[in-house]
């Protein structure tokens, strides 16, 4: 029962901390208006999903000054590669809108082809943009550019993450009420577990092919 008890009390710690970290992500978006706050509130997000799930001892440190601070830290960042993002996103709706309306042309179906595949390349790399963001010193493009490549050679952590985001949009869907405390923190937790694993089997190929 001991046990039990002891799993059941772990439980409630990670879903208290889950709760409060989606309001944090919450709070500092709409901070923002949005337009500023959605990037940069979650890059921070995903740095205190990776440090609650990687490093224990920051579990103890109090949530809404260190969210803060992140927030602060990466606003200019963030919000370039956010930039990135949209036009991007906007360049692929774009050549989607025309290809599908371009009836009859001899490139539509090349065209929509190729812009199909980019935009699921696209959104495959949006999954794991944030992680990046958190993780990687680096320029805004370069850090889009990576996270897209990641998504490529790193498919089953891509596909898991994609398919927690629509199980979760279901279960919101189900039951609304829940949505301000989780319709963010749970996939950027398991994003934090799939992703530092990842990076640790590429740092442990590049120390192995530097030795040789």
């Amino acid at each position: 029962m001991t046990s039990v008890t002891e799993g059941m009390r772990i439980g409630c710690v990670w879903i208290a901390r889950l709760a409060w970290l989606n309001l944090l992500w919450l709070l500092f978006t709409l901070a923002g208006l949005v337009v500023l706050g959605l990037f940069p509130s979650t890059v921070a997000g995903y740095q205190i999903a990776r440090d609650l799930v990687h490093r224990p001892e920051s579990r103890e440190e109090p949530m809404l000054r260190r969210y803060a601070a992140l927030v602060r830290a990466s606003a200019v960042r963030a919000n370039l590669a956010g930039a990135v993002v949209v036009a991007v996103g906007l360049l692929l709706g774009v050549g989607l809108q025309l290809a599908w309306t371009a009836d009859g042309a001899s490139w539509q179906l090349p065209v929509l082809g190729v812009t199909v595949v980019a935009a699921v390349a696209f959104a495959g790399g949006l999954v794991h943009l944030p992680f990046f963001a958190a993780h990687v010193e680096a320029p805004p493009r370069a850090i889009v550019r990576a996270s897209w490549l990641y998504a490529l050679s790193h498919p089953v952590g891509t596909v898991l993450i994609c398919g927690a985001w629509i199980g979760l949009s279901f279960l919101l869907g189900a039951f609304p009420a829940a949505a301000p405390f989780f319709c963010f923190a749970p996939v950027a937790v398991l994003t934090a577990l799939l992703d530092v694993r990842g990076f640790r089997v590429l740092e442990q190929r590049q120390a192995v092919a530097a030795a040789r």
